[in-house]
């Protein structure tokens, strides 16, 4: 499973708001990635599974965002990433 990736996937249904680095989304869609192919092998689009993925990838990425602003204030910014479907 380690060749076989759901990023492609993740990225053509989702979007990060709140100016993600690019850093913010190789992380966000790997973490997704990674748990999208743990509950959905078969890699078919299942909106709830990757609500799961995706609410849990970003919680992840927000406190390593929380941490960093805490060290360094003026180059990462407070503002938590958020996400939404593209098609709502």
């Amino acid at each position: 499973m380690r060749s076989i990736t759901a990023t492609k996937i993740i990225q053509e249904r989702v979007e990060l708001l709140n100016q993600p680095t690019i850093r913010d989304e190789r992380a966000v869609y790997k973490i997704a990635s990674a748990m999208y192919k743990l509950l959905r092998p078969d890699l078919e689009y299942d909106r709830e599974a990757m609500e799961i993925c995706m609410d849990i990838a970003v919680e992840f990425r927000n406190k390593i965002r929380e941490k960093l602003h805490g060290m360094i204030p003026g180059e990462f910014s407070g503002k938590p990433l958020e996400w939404r479907f593209r098609d709502a």
